[in-house]
Order: structure tokens, then C-alpha cells, then sequence
């Protein structure tokens, strides 16, 4: 009898969230170039805007700076969605970025993987 219980009230609980609507589409941008990027992670900004974190292969459209190959990729838009700045970093052989966090400061902390032993990679073993 304590599983029909446990199943009835699983369903019950679960039929009303089911049938609720969506959130709504505040805004949506695109940004990049002609080749390849991959978003990996976000999060608003002390500003109201967001940071976001991606890798890139492009070095066109709205990717500056690309280091030949995928490169760790630093979008910050307004809190409309509107491009503000934009950093490639990375080294010629693959980047990828894991999280970005604002400081205390205003700056930003980014961790990634890599297997570039130049261009922005320095201390590489």
C-alpha cells in the first residue's frame, strides 16, 4: 500500500508542473564569426549586464584576436544583450574555457583547460 502512495503523489505532484507555461524570452543575440564557437558558461554582471564564456576557432564577425586554433572567448553585453567588449585568449593549440566569475574588483577570474604553450599560456608543463 506505501508504494501506490509514493507513485499517486510522484504523478499528482508531477501533472501540475506539466501543464504550466514556460518563461518568457526576455531577449537573444548571436554572436561570432564564420567558423565555430561553443558557449560554456554565463552570468550577470555587477553592471546588470552579462559575461559569458565560450571557445572560438573564428577570427572574423565579432571575434578579434584569435590565436589559430580554439581559443578561450570573454563576451560582456549591456543588460540588453548588446556587445560591449569581446577577448580571445588563448595560445595556437586548443583552449577551452570551463567557468568565468566577476572579482570583488570588477575584474574577472576564468578557468579553462589548455594545451597552448604560447601566445597567452605562459608556465605551461
Amino acid at each position: 500500500m506505501r508504494s501506490y502512495y509514493s507513485l499517486f503523489a510522484f504523478l499528482f505532484g508531477v501533472t501540475p508542473c506539466l501543464a504550466q507555461t514556460g518563461p518568457t524570452i526576455q531577449w537573444q543575440m548571436t554572436f561570432g564569426g564564420s567558423s565555430y564557437e561553443d558557449a560554456r558558461y554565463g552570468q550577470q554582471t555587477n553592471d546588470g549586464g552579462y559575461v559569458l564564456i565560450g571557445d572560438a576557432q573564428s577570427t572574423n564577425g565579432d571575434v578579434t584576436g584569435n590565436h589559430g586554433h580554439e581559443d578561450f572567448w570573454v563576451v560582456k553585453t549591456d543588460a540588453a544583450g548588446a556587445l560591449q567588449w569581446q577577448k580571445s585568449l588563448g595560445g595556437s593549440s586548443s583552449d577551452y574555457p570551463s567557468v568565468i566569475m566577476q572579482t570583488s574588483d570588477s575584474g574577472y577570474i576564468i578557468a579553462g583547460s589548455t594545451a597552448s604553450s604560447d601566445g597567452d599560456v605562459t608556465g605551461y608543463h
